[in-house]
């Protein structure tokens, strides 16, 4: 399991068999919609239910007092918003559902706290500024009363608020140096200006991931960490390909072949340091990386 933000985050993604029902349509999403489930559930069993189930009702990440939970692959569409095949909500934003909103209380109050958290990291992730206009809720699309709880307590403005807080708070080290860092005569970003070399965020990631640090998100930290690996002037080094007599087009095979670690977590690191952003374990994602990890 990893973090994003302090946030557990793991995944339980829908087989593609589901994707006709569940995502059928490939995005790149442009906002978040906030949702509350109106039930008393946790993350892990709202994404096996909706996993295993064969309705046309689909979200992407449910997030509880303990963690998040995605369920349906960034790069596709989900079914929440309520607005039709065509819809904005649905083809082209991210539904995350905040779990216990039925009947309240400190679990509720946790699991909110960490959705704030969680997506605003989110937004730092799939490239969205987050603002008024890109953290919408569920009513904004089809006037369906959610998130529930938010809106009944009349919070959507302050919540909505604090998702954009603390994104600007995750984003605000892009131009300073860590506290107390060697590096304390400028920033990654002044340090990238000076060399006249693109200094955005993507690029930024780009770089980090050539550098082996893994999950960009422009903190202090891994700003640091990328201005010390650049100040060194030495190239990354690509890792040498692991030879194996496998010559099928399994993944988990051939890293198994390998005598390396097949888990999803293993995968989503190799793809890192392979340059293969925002690894989610599909079918064009492990070819991929089966080739670069065999030196094609």
């Amino acid at each position: 399991m990893t973090q994003v933000n302090g946030i557990e985050f793991k995944q339980n993604l829908v087989p593609k068999s589901k994707y006709s029902i569940k995502c059928p349509n490939p995005m790149k999403a442009k906002k978040i919609t906030v949702h509350n489930t109106y039930n008393d559930a946790k993350a892990d069993n709202e994404v096996i239910y909706e996993v295993t189930n064969d309705n046309q009702v689909s979200f992407h990440v449910a997030v509880d007092d303990n963690g998040a939970v995605q369920g349906i692959p960034f790069d596709r569409n989900a079914w929440h918003c309520g607005d039709g095949s065509n819809g904005f909500g649905n083809r082209n934003t991210i539904g995350v559902e905040i779990c216990y909103s039925k009947s309240g209380g400190s679990k509720y109050t946790k699991s909110e706290q960490n959705a704030i958290k969680y997506i605003a990291a989110l937004c730092v992730q799939q490239g969205i500024v987050a603002t008024t206009d890109t953290i919408k809720k569920h009513e904004d699309w089809s006037g369906k009363h959610c998130p529930h709880r938010i809106l009944d307590e009349k919070r959507w403005a302050t919540v909505q608020k604090a998702i954009i807080d603390e994104y600007n708070k995750i984003t605000k080290a892009l131009s300073k140096p860590a506290t107390g860092s060697t590096n304390a005569g400028g920033s990654v970003v002044d340090y990238l200006n000076s060399k006249k070399i693109d200094s955005s965020f993507a690029n930024r990631k780009k770089l980090a991931t050539q550098h082996g640090i893994a999950n960009y998100t422009g903190t202090a930290a891994q700003n640091t960490a990328l201005l010390n690996k650049l100040k060194t002037g030495v190239a990354p080094t690509p890792s040498k390909p692991s030879q194996s007599g496998y010559k099928g087009t399994s993944l988990v095979d051939y890293l198994e072949s390998v005598k390396k670690a097949s888990d999803f977590s293993s995968r989503a690191k190799y793809a890192t340091q392979n340059g293969i952003k925002g690894y989610t374990g599909t079918a064009t994602q492990n070819t991929q990386l089966l080739k670069k990890m065999r030196g094609f």
